[in-house]
């Protein structure tokens, strides 16, 4: 993909604030969904990279899924992201589903409460918004309380309206914001993966993709038998496997081979 090494200079940029954030401000599993104003600036700096990611996913991998899923609908420059660009990727790679771990140790979660793991594309090109992912909806409520502040008012009372329409604005909570750089990472990692005829060795392979902030989550299914030929049917997966972005393939022969990684699907 041409637009790759802006892609991945862009999230490097947006990673590095939510860690200098996290640095000073204390993210933890008691305040983790508490709102706080200081996060929408990283929100407005998250959401376009969401977008710019997931247009030039949809435009880049069309061609290669348009006879498998004659269905999906072809990419156009003015698409909106949510219901043309991501409910493409999510009906030819379920990206929907996929997870990704907050792996930073400036980010004070537990392991025990599932909070390091985020699934940031859920439902994100539903019809029905109040469905939509937190960091969506708190960019939309972001983005119509700036453009009511934005709005040129004549007189005291609407100068009134227009200040409590701003202290009422809904603000994005730290979970917001790590789902939106989730979102961004899940993408870049997709991205970093092309092109998917490719076999990704494990041995080479890291599946931060460089981040200080996340990682890839795969799963590894195990044999069930050693006897006789070994095939899909003696494979044991995982309940959510299709949960994890990634899949750990034993080539044949098994023994000593070396292992590969494909996208799960």
């Amino acid at each position: 993909m041409i637009t790759l090494p802006l892609h991945r200079r862009n999230f490097k940029i947006i990673e590095k604030q939510c860690l200098d954030l996290f640095s000073i401000v204390v993210i933890s599993d008691q305040n983790l969904n508490q709102p706080n104003s200081t996060y929408s600036y990283l929100l407005h700096n998250i959401v376009p990279i969401i977008e710019s990611l997931a247009k030039d996913l949809h435009q880049e991998l069309f061609e290669r899924f348009k006879e498998a899923y004659p269905e999906v609908k072809p990419f156009e420059d003015n698409e909106p992201f949510d219901k043309a660009a991501l409910a493409f990727l999510d009906q030819t790679l379920g990206l929907s589903t996929k997870q990704v771990k907050i792996t930073s140790e400036l980010v004070a979660l537990s392991e025990e409460d599932g909070n390091r793991i985020l699934t940031p594309l859920k439902r994100a090109h539903d019809e029905d918004s109040s469905k939509h992912p937190l960091w969506m909806r708190a960019y939309q409520a972001y983005k119509h309380d700036q453009a009511n502040t934005q709005n040129t008012v004549p007189d005291s009372k609407d100068r009134r309206n227009k200040k409590k329409r701003r202290t009422q604005a809904p603000k994005p909570s730290a979970k917001a914001i790590l789902e939106a750089a989730g979102a961004a990472f899940l993408l870049l990692s997709v991205a970093r993966s092309l092109p998917f005829e490719d076999e990704k060795r494990l041995i080479k392979f890291d599946f931060t993709f460089g981040s200080d902030l996340f990682s890839a989550t795969h799963t590894h299914p195990q044999f069930t038998r050693f006897d006789g030929s070994l095939n899909s049917e003696c494979l044991l997966l995982e309940k959510d496997w299709k949960q994890k972005l990634f899949v750990i393939k034993d080539p044949e022969p098994y023994i000593g081979a070396e292992r590969i990684l494909a996208i799960t699907c």
